[in-house]
């Protein structure tokens, strides 16, 4: 039986290919994980930020009786406490 060597450019090109693949495949993985990790941190820090903005909304709103702004933007509100309108109310009565 005569077995055929294979050629020496058969054989570097399926290395080249076979590391081309490994390569793309790691640089694939790695983009996953790191869109994922960014995804994952940057919603993290949007919780944190929202929640810290809503705390200090509700914390202006139990300590002052008058009305304040709330802007976003080129938004802007003016809220106040129902309780300290309910007080208010319930002293001139």
């Amino acid at each position: 039986m005569f077995t055929k060597e294979p050629s020496c450019f058969s054989w570097k090109l399926g290395k080249t290919l076979l590391y081309s693949y490994l390569l793309l495949s790691f640089i694939f993985i790695a983009w996953t994980y790191y869109d994922d990790f960014k995804m994952n941190y940057g919603q993290q820090n949007f919780d944190r930020g929202s929640q810290f903005a809503f705390a200090q909304v509700i914390e202006k709103a139990q300590s002052w009786c008058d009305a304040f702004s709330v802007n976003l933007w080129e938004n802007s509100v003016n809220l106040i406490n129902v309780s300290c309108l309910q007080n208010t109310q319930n002293q001139t009565q």
